[in-house]
This record gives structure tokens, sequence and C-alpha cells, in this order.
């Protein structure tokens, strides 16, 4: 698996190591969401390599199509917007990642999203700033698109 996700396992290793070299960093969970698309013996062994992984299938909370009906779940995509021109796949991303994974994370006091191909050099512990400054939202002021490992 490991040529399948070395940017993946990378970047996870990255944040891990960055956090923890701050002097009083929060202990986080790392969720990785997926759309059905990994295989539970790479989850498992994923998760034995990055200590506090823990990979969640998104259809649970209806995105991708969902696995079965959610209560009050979100109108369908096509009635939302006619396709255009981004694959059905990478819509239904930013649909979750914009309006649906709020509702898996509804048990955190707070969360960050970080895409599997960045890492994090030098990052100040972003929950104890966000609960220090009374804060419910933070976002990156500068970020560079590639398309590329960052």
């Amino acid at each position: 698996y490991h040529a399948d996700f070395k940017d993946f396992i990378k970047s996870r290793k990255c944040l891990r190591e960055t956090l923890q070299n701050e002097s009083q960093s929060t202990p986080f969970d790392e969720i990785a969401f997926h759309e059905g698309n990994v295989p539970e013996n790479v989850q498992r062994e994923l998760e034995s390599e990055i200590n506090g992984l823990r990979f969640v299938d998104a259809r649970l909370f209806g995105a991708f199509g969902g696995l079965h009906e959610v209560k009050d779940a979100w109108r369908p995509w096509e009635r939302i917007r006619k396709p255009g021109e981004y694959p059905t796949g990478y819509r239904h991303m930013c649909r979750f990642m914009s309006m649906q994974w709020f509702r898996a994370l509804a048990k955190y006091e707070y969360a960050m999203r970080i895409d599997d191909d960045v890492c994090m050099h030098r990052l100040l512990d972003p929950f104890n700033a966000m609960r220090q400054q009374g804060a419910i939202y933070g976002y990156g002021l500068r970020t560079e698109e590639k398309h590329e490992f960052t």
C-alpha cells in the first residue's frame, strides 16, 4: 500500500512532528474521511503506522450519495447545480467539505482541514490559539496552490 499512500503518510507524519515540536501542543484526533475507496486492511495498516489516525466513511453522513438515507440530508447535488466542468466526485467532495463534515465532527470543539498533499513545517497550536481568543472559525491567510506535494 505504501506506493499508493506515500504522500498521505508523509503529510500526516509531517503534521504530527510539527505539532509535537510545539511546547504545549493540544492532543488531537486525526480523522481521514474516505468514500469507501480505502480497503479495510489498508486502513488498519495505516492506523497502526500513524498514531491517533482514524478512518471514517463519509458516506455514513450522506456524502457521495450516502450508504443510507440520512435524516434531514441536503438536497441532491443535481438540484443545487447543473453538471459543470468538474467531475461529479470532485463536486461531492466539495459539498462534503463545505456542508456535511460538520455533522461528522459534531462531538469536537474544533476541527482543522489539511489536504493530504500538504506538509506543515511551522504551525503554532491552532486549537490552543483559537481557545485563547474565543474564536469559532479560522482560516489560512496565504497559501500557494501548486497542485503538487507542498
